[in-house]
């Protein structure tokens, strides 16, 4: 799907929604956190920059470590997230999934080649070491049955693949679209996604309860 298409999906449920309140807050500018270093975050900031920009209302998004920037929207420091995941609505109470999906999330293990790891679903994974990035969902949520003792934390895509090149874990998770671009960045030809991916998961806009007057 393209970046246009995708644009106008949003656009449209978006415009609905605000239609009643555009008079009281067109002047407003809406302040959101996102998971910094991840490119599909990035893209994601485009998306819903674009989509403010039409519906005349200011929109800022700060980079923020996937913990932290659920802590701030959470708190209210922010007015939401840009995206995530539906099953952060139910872990982060003081927000507002906004209903329809705009993007979607492949969630995809990477091995050393010649690993011979072959994982075909979810419990697989408890058989090996992982690593992924702190405070991502999907892989929070793909990973959630192996035990703590057997996941690394990372702080970024980057430092991620280089622990799996290290060989302090078996499978890195993250998504492809950020393998690809993380493994080109770092010249790692050894490195290649599993044969099948492990989930697939619609992303939603998330907003903080204080600002649900806009939407009634």
């Amino acid at each position: 799907m393209t970046l246009h298409n995708l644009l106008n999906k949003t656009l449209i449920y978006i415009l609905l929604m605000f239609i009643t309140s555009l008079v009281s807050v067109q002047a407003k500018t809406y302040h959101f956190a996102y998971i910094y270093g991840l490119v599909d975050q990035e893209v994601s900031v485009i998306i819903m920059d674009k989509v403010y920009q039409r519906l005349g209302l200011g929109f800022q998004a700060t980079p923020l470590p996937g913990l932290r920037a659920q802590q701030q929207a959470n708190s209210g420091a922010v007015d939401g997230e840009v995206m995530r995941i539906f099953a952060y609505g139910g872990q982060t109470p003081n927000v507002i999934r906004v209903p329809t999906p705009f993007y979607s999330v492949i969630t995809m293990g990477y091995v050393k080649k010649g690993s011979n790891i072959k994982v075909l679903d979810k419990s697989s994974l408890a058989s090996y070491k992982l690593v992924k990035v702190l405070g991502v969902k999907h892989t929070d949520l793909i990973s959630d049955e192996v035990d703590p003792k057997k996941i690394y934390n990372a702080h970024d895509p980057l430092k991620m693949m280089r622990y799996l090149q290290s060989g302090g874990a078996q499978i890195a998770l993250t998504n492809p679209l950020e393998g690809t671009v993380v493994l080109k960045q770092l010249g790692y030809n050894n490195i290649i996604p599993l044969e099948k991916a492990l989930a697939k998961q619609p992303l939603y806009h998330y907003l903080h309860k204080k600002i649900n007057t806009l939407f009634h």
